[in-house]
């Protein structure tokens, strides 16, 4: 091992450049050259690909960091991946950091991952079948926030049962809708073409303004009457798992699940009024709804089309393993 090689930081140094970013006031076109491709292409990889090879990043003038004054700064191209990357070296800590394209987007960013992409592709005038696939899912979410929110007073007249069992519930729905938006990340994170994502009973909690208790009882039934699914775990990408493994350990230890939200349509809508007439028959209500008493009136197999998760815990599987080396795509 050289002694003399400098330490790379480029993991710790990262999510500290966003300030870094905002108190020098820095902009994107300052340090990228942002010129159109007018291309177009399957998969996103594809197009990242070709960007990470293209000579974007702007060389800093006299060789001084755009982050750090005490730096030095300049561009090199890989030699395996042929990738251009920003060095930034401190020569008496002997540290060192690289940046890609993606992470120029990334620091001068608010977005999310899946939106930075967007952006960072659109920025070059670049067209690809999974962005398109991605917006798919985007308006879905968007026009199921739209059916509840200016539709669903219809409900009590078209869907009386279901209207009666879901009022307490529809501003949940409205907030599990709003976050699977901001997680479309895109076909590596589907599940038979459907967007799927991951979130915290804390988190569904904090935005909708109610109970962790309720936050169960309001997605038990709102998967009871098909507003959300629960995919078997089994079927998730692996790297989401380790994304939500990740995910546990750097917090409260808040249950976490995996989640597919279908588009609300009336044919949606005539099988949960099916299933709330059903259910209010069976005296089942956001008051009392549990696995319990599901598979006590309903049947096994329908208490674990909505607890299967919740059999073999998730979080406590999360908790039996070391994420501590895991190291995620994003």
């Amino acid at each position: 091992m050289d002694k003399n090689k400098p330490k790379d930081i480029t993991r710790k140094v990262k999510p500290k450049l966003k300030e870094i970013v905002k108190k020098k006031g820095l902009e994107l076109k300052d340090m990228v050259y942002v010129v159109e491709f007018t291309e177009e292409y399957s998969k996103n990889y594809e197009a990242l690909e070709v960007l990470l090879g293209g000579n974007l990043i702007k060389e800093p003038e006299g060789g001084k960091c755009y982050f750090f004054e005490n730096n030095t700064a300049w561009i090199t191209q890989t030699e395996e991946t042929h990738d251009y990357l920003y060095c930034s070296l401190n020569s008496k800590k002997n540290e060192i950091f690289y940046l890609n394209i993606v992470d120029f987007f990334i620091v001068t960013s608010e977005k999310n991952f899946g939106e930075i992409v967007t952006e960072l592709l659109r920025a070059f005038d670049i067209e690809t079948d999974e962005e398109k696939r991605k917006e798919k899912q985007r308006q879905k979410y968007l026009r199921n926030i739209e059916i509840i929110e200016e539709e669903s007073c219809k409900w009590a007249i078209n869907y009386p049962h279901l209207y009666k069992l879901t009022k307490a519930t529809l501003n949940t729905l409205i907030k599990m809708n709003a976050i699977g938006y901001a997680h479309v990340v895109g076909d590596a994170e589907t599940i038979e073409d459907e967007a799927v994502f991951f979130t915290s009973q804390s988190q569904v909690a904090k935005v909708a303004g109610i109970s962790g208790s309720s936050v169960v009882k309001h997605i038990s039934l709102l998967t009871f009457l098909g507003f959300i699914e629960k995919p078997a775990f089994n079927n998730i990408p692996e790297h989401m798992k380790e994304k939500a493994l990740k995910y546990t350990n750097n917090g409260k230890k808040s249950k976490v699940n995996f989640y597919v939200i279908p588009s609300i349509t009336a044919e949606l809508l005539e099988k949960a009024e099916e299933r709330a007439k059903t259910a209010i028959e069976k005296g089942i209500n956001i008051r009392n709804i549990s696995m319990k008493n599901i598979e006590e009136n309903l049947g096994k197999e329908e208490a674990d089309r909505i607890y299967q998760n919740n059999r073999k815990t998730i979080l406590k599987s999360m908790e039996a393993r070391n994420v501590e080396e895991l190291d995620l795509p994003f």
